[in-house]
């Protein structure tokens, strides 16, 4: 998706896996914005700070994966 201009909001329960895709990813699209969150979407808590997240960032995503 980043290679075609999609800018992404992305979760993961590892914040190593995040700080290592922002390293990649920084590298390799310029253009392309990348927010990272840390967040376990077996919890209700942390489904709703990734929610937010999303708010923050856009009205609405075009695409959820």
């Amino acid at each position: 998706m980043a290679e075609n201009g999609v800018n992404l909001i992305v979760c993961s329960r590892n914040i190593r896996d995040l700080e290592d895709m922002k390293t990649g990813f920084a590298q390799k699209f310029k253009d392309v914005a990348l927010v990272t969150c840390r967040a376990d979407l077996s919890k209700k808590q942390d489904i709703q700070t990734f929610a937010n997240i999303i708010r923050e960032y856009c009205d609405s995503p075009d695409i959820l994966v």
